[in-house]
């Protein structure tokens, strides 16, 4: 998911790197034919430092601390009993 918030961190890491903007820049312009191409499923997955500068921007500023989880049945989770239908939260262990 890239949201605002993600997008203003991709933005704000890429303008505190300037070498890497510029690796991402290089990218861009090779994969794109022109100045005002679609981006499509074949540039996208031609553009694997893009990729990686998403996914390290989502790493370092998160969207969410974690994910809600509802249990479908009774289980042992690590030694601890959680029984059906009680909600909990996955926290993003990186985040901590």
């Amino acid at each position: 998911m890239f949201t605002g918030k993600t997008m203003a961190a991709a933005l704000y890491f890429l303008a505190k790197y300037p070498k890497k903007q510029k690796r991402l820049r290089e990218e861009v312009l090779k994969n794109l034919p022109e100045k005002n191409s679609p981006v499509t499923k074949e540039i996208l997955s031609k553009s694997a430092y893009l990729k990686a500068v998403i996914k390290e921007t989502t790493r370092i500023a998160p969207i969410a601390i974690g994910t809600l989880r509802t249990s479908v049945k009774d289980l042992v989770l690590s030694g601890y009993q959680i029984p059906k239908d009680v909600s909990k939260i996955i926290i993003c262990s990186y985040i901590i």
